[in-house]
């Protein structure tokens, strides 16, 4: 007669309440389980395990929204496949990676994300081999379109070279000794100005000057940048590089190089392998 009265009552909560409690005689869901039989309302849940009426299964909760909700730390011995958006705060591997950090131990070296003070907002390691291979190249992460992608890619350290030509007569004002050339390109360029100065005309040492060479940006009619170098005596012929820049370049700019000297001098040509008046793109 007691087994009967139990089933009758299984069948009555069953039927009746559509609730199936585990040690709980208030279970929350259609299949309630609490381990520590201390559950009240919504206190007390990180031992409970529930089956919604959606079909969905949490554990360490009773208020779930998804399909699985675990509240806590879980261990997934094996592989673990998502299929769809991950979306996670942490995730660790000895070594691997971490996202939001809450400093968890050998997770540094590969990928981290975090950015809630105590970190970088991005770092990505892969301790790239350059040693082996062409040193014009350098892999560097790039971003490949607006929406924020980044991708490893083989970036040329040097990719366009632009070259003018030097010649003319140096005298006491501004006057041009170069070609104009245009940078085109926006970034970061090495303009170099070499030539060899010859001496003429009746000058002295005490009398000797400096030859100043000018960057001059003809787009916006201004002064870049100068330099200076010695000259010598009459028919003496003086080969220095004047000066090398790194100029920065936003928008499309045209450039030239000019030159004064307080005394006549000419520009030689076929001497160590002056003149020279180019730009480099370095990245």
């Amino acid at each position: 007669m007691k087994k009967i009265l139990i089933l009758i009552g299984i069948f009555y909560t069953t039927y009746g309440f559509s609730q199936v409690g585990i040690n709980t005689k208030s279970p929350q869901a259609p299949l309630h389980i609490d381990a520590k039989g201390d559950t009240n309302n919504n206190t007390n849940t990180t031992d409970d395990v529930v089956v919604n009426g959606r079909g969905n299964l949490g554990i360490g909760t009773i208020t779930l929204t998804n399909r699985l909700e675990v509240h806590g730390n879980s261990v997934v011995t094996g592989d673990d496949s998502v299929k769809g958006n991950l979306d996670s705060k942490t995730i660790s591997a000895q070594g691997g990676i971490r996202v939001g950090k809450e400093d968890l131990t050998n997770a540094q070296n590969h990928l981290e994300i975090y950015s809630n003070g105590s970190g970088t907002g991005l770092r990505l390691e892969n301790e790239p081999q350059i040693n082996n291979t062409n040193l014009r190249y350098v892999p560097v992460m790039t971003q490949k379109s607006t929406d924020g992608v980044l991708a490893w890619a083989n970036l040329p350290m040097v990719t366009t070279t632009v070259e003018g030509t030097v010649s003319g007569t140096i005298s006491s004002n501004w006057s041009n000794v170069t070609s104009s050339i245009s940078l085109n390109e926006p970034g970061y360029w090495i303009v170099l100005i070499s030539f060899t100065s010859l001496t003429q005309g009746s000058v002295s040492n005490a009398n000797r000057s400096n030859v100043f060479v000018q960057l001059w940006d003809e787009t916006n009619n201004v002064e870049i940048t100068r330099g200076a170098s010695s000259t010598e005596s009459s028919g003496f012929k003086v080969g220095a590089p004047q000066f090398m820049h790194v100029l920065r370049v936003d928008k499309p700019m045209t450039i030239i190089g000019r030159a004064k000297c307080l005394f006549t001098t000419y520009i030689a040509s076929g001497f160590w392998g002056d003149p020279k008046f180019y730009a480099i793109k370095i990245n």
